[in-house]
């Protein structure tokens, strides 16, 4: 049965895998019934039901590559993943989060909604920024609690971190360093990155019981990353034409 994460209740959807594949699809050939049959198909109490043979991972993005290029709306800046890691207000979950991160989920809500009214920012689809680290977590713990919570739910996966960046606080450059308790992750495969979001947002226990994280997808500046783009051609060019005088 699939729950929605959100809200904590029951989508009205459910997989059932079966031995062989012509059991599944008799199965749903069962529940297709045509205009003017009397028969009901397939019923749960009294409820027809409408039964598909479910798409592979691979399937899934083929058909949505098909969609896209016979003309479906795309959805460039990805603000499909802004949604990702929100908890509903109300909700089973949000009962359960302290006064404190509640404030600080409405304010993050608050911030992205912010952000992407400019048509300039879109969501990475790699990049988590991550909320409520421990003060005395460095970046090294943190690519390995990320890798390790993949794992947990994709046994034979390899992820790989690009990068994992805890924001700090220098103040006035009088003290040392103190973290910021934010940091950013980035993850060479967007499929691991969804994966590490929906494994450690709200975890009881991924820093312990003195906080919970809160992630979300890195909202970016897309003139940014076209900025730092053409530096990178340039110094390559650079480094090229230098090589060559030589």
């Amino acid at each position: 049965m699939v729950v929605d994460k959100m809200t904590g209740k029951l989508k009205g959807t459910a997989f059932v895998e079966f031995e062989a594949a012509e059991a599944a699809e008799r199965c749903a050939g069962a529940s297709k019934v045509k205009a003017g049959d009397k028969r009901s198909g397939v019923t749960l109490n009294g409820t027809p039901l409408l039964i598909d043979v479910a798409l592979t991972q691979d399937g899934a993005r083929n058909l949505a590559t098909q969609r896209a290029e016979a003309g479906g709306k795309a959805d460039k800046r990805n603000l499909h993943l802004s949604k990702e890691g929100v908890i509903k207000a109300g909700s089973e979950a949000w009962e359960k989060i302290s006064a404190g991160d509640k404030a600080k989920r409405e304010r993050a809500v608050e911030e992205r909604k912010a952000k992407l009214k400019n048509p300039n920012m879109y969501c990475s689809t790699t990049r988590l920024l991550i909320r409520n680290v421990p003060k005395d977590y460095d970046e090294g713990a943190l690519r390995g609690l990320c890798t390790k919570l993949v794992k947990e739910r994709a046994q034979k996966a390899k992820p790989q971190i690009k990068h994992a960046k805890i924001l700090m606080d220098t103040g006035d450059g009088s003290a040392a360093p103190k973290s910021r308790g934010r940091a950013f992750v980035e993850f060479e495969d967007a499929e691991h990155a969804l994966v590490c979001l929906r494994q450690m947002n709200n975890n009881p226990t991924a820093f312990g019981p003195a906080a919970r994280p809160i992630v979300e997808f890195a909202v970016e500046d897309a003139r940014l990353k076209r900025k730092m783009a053409l530096k990178a051609t340039n110094r390559g060019a650079k480094k090229k034409g230098e090589e060559a005088e030589e």
